[in-house]
């Protein structure tokens, strides 16, 4: 609690949006590590056990149930980031928890999610009811992805490795790319897992995805730019992955 507190006490400052040093740069690699293995176990735990079933049994509601599972895992996946900031010294608005133009960054996210997905934003803003979720599932969707997926992920590939891989990576154009990789491979152990396909048949059948992955990272980090800011990629994120659903 301590630590959290000290965390959630250092004031805000313009000058942490920079770059960062070597130390800062291996540490962001090692956190990668992390995370990616903790993906991993969880989906060996949920794919490979039958754990998760066994607690279900203990909830009456399934949404609360689902949620609360996925909430403690999103915190316990970032929670090393927070242990370096207050280590390192470094405050909240350098990964990104900045409160200015909020409204502007709130229609930035907007737009960015409907340029890309048009297609799927017309087709149900024009008939609402052709969308598959309603009801309990829509608010459970809304609330596990925005803050489960997008904001994790945000928090995790472009408020905190984006901007320590400079440490390591100077030319920032190269950086981003290299950590679009990342952000890209991330999401093989989990989902070769729930597919239960082996790593190579993974890669074969879904390298198109892959791809996209890391033109997404772009895209992400030019919004997180704009501002130096969570709330446009997360929200253009979050709105992406509800009407890709």
């Amino acid at each position: 609690m301590r630590v959290f507190k000290n965390i959630f006490s250092i004031p805000l400052q313009e000058k942490d949006v920079g770059r960062y040093n070597k130390m800062d740069g291996l540490i962001s690699l090692a956190f990668y590590v992390y995370y990616i293995v903790f993906l991993y176990l969880y989906g060996l735990l949920i794919f490979q056990t039958s754990i998760m079933k066994e607690m279900s049994k203990f909830f009456s509601n399934p949404y609360v149930f689902v949620f609360s599972v996925h909430l403690f895992v999103s915190i316990i996946s970032v929670l090393p980031i927070f242990f370096v900031l207050h280590i390192r010294k470094q405050t909240l608005v350098s990964i990104g928890f900045r409160f200015k133009k909020v409204l502007f960054s709130i229609c930035l996210g907007i737009i960015g999610a409907i340029i890309l997905t048009w297609s799927e934003f017309l087709a149900y803003f024009t008939d609402f009811e052709s969308y598959p979720l309603h009801g309990n599932d829509l608010v459970f969707r809304l609330f596990d992805t925005f803050i489960c997926i997008a904001l994790v992920e945000e928090i995790a590939f472009r408020g905190y490795i984006q901007t320590r891989i400079l440490g390591l990576i100077r030319n920032k154009y190269v950086a981003i790319f290299v950590v679009g990789i990342m952000f890209s491979l991330m999401h093989i152990p989990f989902q070769m897992l729930q597919a239960d396909m082996s790593l190579i048949d993974h890669i074969m059948v879904y390298y198109p995805n892959l791809i996209f992955h890391v033109i997404m990272h772009i895209v992400f980090v030019y919004l997180y730019t704009r501002n130096y800011e969570l709330i446009a990629p997360t929200i253009t994120h979050a709105l992406r992955n509800l009407l890709l659903i």
